[in-house]
């Protein structure tokens, strides 16, 4: 028997179009900022490195802790639905605080480092429930199918300009104000989605417990 929701086709274009945000982010993120804090800003490589070191520990902790707490979250709003929209703003902004830098020297270090965790907090809470949306909403093979090629469409755009687009702006406007233009973008683009994003109250669901669910995300890994 089909449970997932009645969604219009327009509905599912704007869930869809959350994986053009994400992939802004994560490609441009994952293409530029150790460039922009060690070339354009001189901080020294190792120190970059360590930050980045201690980035990924932290995001493979944040993924099962997070999860297990959305799993368990009851609320009138649903599970998923209310760690996204409290999400959306602050991730936007930590990913804009990355390439506006408030600081000077040696202090570079640690503004980077915290601005990456608390980026990587916030799009850990809003990505994974956004993501785990996706089983939720959509049931049926058809439908699975329809969403998936949207999502690869919004995502390839969005991998495109995270990779090309800098160069041509942080040259021209340069790099905070291309940080805040592309925080605009990540916004809206979660915004939209979440005209398409509904909790499926039709679902019966059974989580893993923490122990299990921090073993899956390590053997996965």
């Amino acid at each position: 028997m089909n449970s997932g929701l009645s969604l219009t086709v327009s509905q599912k274009v704007a869930y869809s179009n959350g994986n053009f945000a994400i992939n802004l982010m994560a490609q441009t993120f994952a293409t530029y900022a150790v460039f922009f804090y060690v070339d354009v800003l001189g901080v020294r490589p190792g120190w970059i490195s360590l930050a980045m070191f201690i980035h990924g520990i932290f995001n493979a902790f944040m993924n099962p802790i997070f999860g297990y707490i959305s799993d368990r979250t009851h609320s009138r709003w649903g599970r998923r639905l209310p760690y996204i929209v409290m999400g959306i703003l602050p991730l936007a902004a930590a990913f804009t605080m990355i390439w506006v830098p408030l600081v000077q020297g040696a202090n570079l270090f640690w503004y980077f480092l915290i601005t990456v965790l608390l980026y990587d907090i916030f799009f850990v809470v809003v990505v994974l429930n956004w993501t785990s949306l996706f089983p939720e909403m959509f049931t049926t093979l058809t439908e699975r199918s329809f969403v998936s090629a949207w999502r690869q469409m919004f995502g390839l755009i969005g991998m495109i300009l995270g990779v090309a687009i800098p160069p041509l702006l942080y040259t021209s406007i340069g790099w905070s104000r291309m940080g805040i233009l592309f925080g605009l973008l990540i916004l809206l683009s979660f915004i939209f989605s979440l005209y398409g994003s509904k909790e499926n109250p039709n679902l019966s669901f059974t989580s893993p417990s923490f122990l299990e669910a921090l073993r899956y995300t390590f053997v996965n890994k």
